[in-house]
């Protein structure tokens, strides 16, 4: 089973943007910050875990996780252990 540790976050999209207008004088500079992690498994299933506080995250220990194929809604503020618990969830789907 794949885990918290199996994710690999990186500058979500919305991040590069941000610097941009950065760089025009607009502040976002909590934009810049967003990062994101998307991992695929064997059911063919896949789970966004995205990190930054301007998802459902505190952008310091919290996380948001969201499988498209069975919520409607992101699950937010997460903490590590309860991501695990939520690819695990989904790994057995």
């Amino acid at each position: 089973m794949k885990t918290f540790k199996d994710l690999v976050f990186k500058e979500h999209s919305v991040a590069k943007g941000a610097k941009e207008a950065c760089k025009r004088g607009i502040d976002m500079q909590e934009y810049t910050k967003a990062k994101q992690a998307i991992i695929k498994f064997d059911n063919a299933k896949s789970v966004s875990v995205l990190f930054g506080s301007v998802f459902y995250s505190n952008g310091i220990d919290t996380y948001e996780a969201w499988c498209q194929e069975i919520d409607r809604e992101p699950r937010g503020y997460l903490t590590k252990e309860q991501v695990t618990e939520y690819m695990i969830e989904v790994q057995k789907l």
